[in-house]
């Protein structure tokens, strides 16, 4: 008689197996998914900070015109250097805000805050 050969797995091992996958990637993949986003955001911050050190050069070259607080529009920024890929976020989409000089105080910040009417953008 002829020995049957049983090398294979069962039922009840590959569903064990499949049931710790599944714990192992119902925890992991929240954990993957929040750093991805911290990383983003941090990425975002580095080229907010960016591009205030160019808007710091801009207001340096332009001391003549630039007297008063104003907003300045990233697409200015070209001119002191600023690449293309500087004003784009973690995304790939165009950065979107301004920075505000603050001409009294020496201060330069990166705002989302679109200027109101009666703000100045700087020339």
């Amino acid at each position: 008689m002829k020995k049957i050969n049983n090398k294979g797995f069962t039922l009840v091992e590959l569903l064990a197996v499949l049931v710790i996958l599944i714990a192992i990637l119902t925890i992991a993949i929240p954990s993957i998914t929040s750093s991805l986003e911290r990383s983003k955001a941090k990425q975002l911050k580095a080229k907010q900070d960016l591009l205030v050190s160019l808007a710091d050069i801009y207001v340096s070259e332009n001391r003549n015109t630039v007297t008063q607080n104003c907003y300045l529009e990233l697409a200015k920024l070209k001119s002191v250097g600023a690449t293309e890929d500087d004003l784009l976020d973690a995304n790939g989409n165009e950065m979107v805000g301004y920075i505000y000089c603050d001409i009294r105080n020496n201060k330069i910040y990166y705002t989302d805050a679109s200027p109101s009417s009666s703000d100045n953008i700087c020339p």
